[in-house]
């Protein structure tokens, strides 16, 4: 790391196939503090002065007037096909899953801006935004329907929902003014949901809070799409 803040990973292996150029030894370059157009400028409030790399899980931690700890995590190419694609377009960015997790794109350059690892205990199978499109909600595989905040991927407190007994097939949005949403699932059970923190004295673990209207057996068989019309209140 030098005196800007710019970061470095080198490679120092010997190869067996003959001498490494300098230039393909570096394997990763990031900066500690927000690009701008004159990178010169130092980080005063940084100064990085000394780090260390912990062993066995290769964490780094860089320290000056600030701490920055580093996390090592290894990306493995993509062996699952993206189950679900949404655009937000007041962020201008994309948002998709993959098995268990989620990233969000820069619409304009196509760069990973952030990657949410593990966020659902199962294969995600349908994901939705809200009205605001602040808030991303998901379902899995096993029924569980989940909402996280679309800027961290940090769950939302006091928003839990009743477990499908199968499969979520599809989660929609009814429309901002009414903080709806309607999810379908394999188990044949169509859900209205309340997307509403607790109010004061309202529990915020309860199952019941959220569940406005249910639909049991709505189908002999798998509930595969859902549309619906929020001006002639009809759900299909």
């Amino acid at each position: 790391v030098d005196v800007h803040g710019n970061c470095r990973r080198w490679d120092i292996s010997v190869s067996d196939e003959g001498s490494i150029r300098d230039q393909e030894r570096c394997l990763q370059i990031w900066c500690l503090k927000a690009s701008t157009e004159d990178e010169t400028v130092v980080d005063v409030k940084m100064n990085p002065t000394s780090m260390v790399m912990t062993q066995p899980n290769g964490s780094l931690i860089i320290a000056g007037k600030r701490l920055h700890v580093f996390d090592q995590q290894i990306r493995k190419a993509a062996d699952a096909p993206v189950t679900c694609l949404l655009y937000n377009s007041v962020s201008m960015t994309f948002f998709g899953t993959v098995k268990r997790n989620a990233r969000v794109w820069d619409a304009r350059t196509g760069k990973i801006l952030r990657e949410y690892l593990n966020i659902m205990p199962h294969d995600i199978t349908s994901a939705c935004l809200d009205g605001r499109q602040r808030k991303f909600f998901l379902g899995d595989a096993r029924g569980n329907v989940r909402v996280f905040n679309y800027l961290n991927g940090m769950p939302m407190d006091g928003m839990v929902f009743k477990k499908h007994k199968r499969q979520i097939s599809q989660i929609s949005y009814i429309h901002i003014d009414d903080r709806t949403f309607v999810t379908t699932s394999w188990d044949g059970t169509i859900r209205i949901l309340l997307d509403e923190p607790p109010r004061e004295g309202e529990s915020s673990v309860s199952e019941k809070r959220t569940l406005l209207r249910q639909i049991e057996n709505g189908h002999k068989c798998d509930i595969t799409a859902l549309t619906l019309s929020r001006s002639l209140s009809l759900i299909a």
